[in-house]
């Protein structure tokens, strides 16, 4: 789909969801169930580990 990188630092609150650090690149992907997706929420997979879960899109920007 796309890549953002964070502009700010994330600590997740869920199992489901995704930590990082400022300037960390993440591919966004789509749901597998789009029933799951919440507004201002993204998926991705964190580039340098692999992992993957949910995000909050304001913490990020399109690159």
């Amino acid at each position: 789909m796309y890549r953002v990188r964070a502009t700010y630092r994330y600590q997740k609150e869920d199992v489901d969801e995704l930590s990082f650090d400022v300037g960390e690149i993440i591919q966004v992907i789509e749901f597998d169930d789009t029933e799951d997706q919440e507004e201002g929420w993204l998926m991705g997979v964190k580039e340098s580990t692999g992992e993957k879960g949910l995000f909050p899109a304001n913490f990020t920007r399109p690159i």
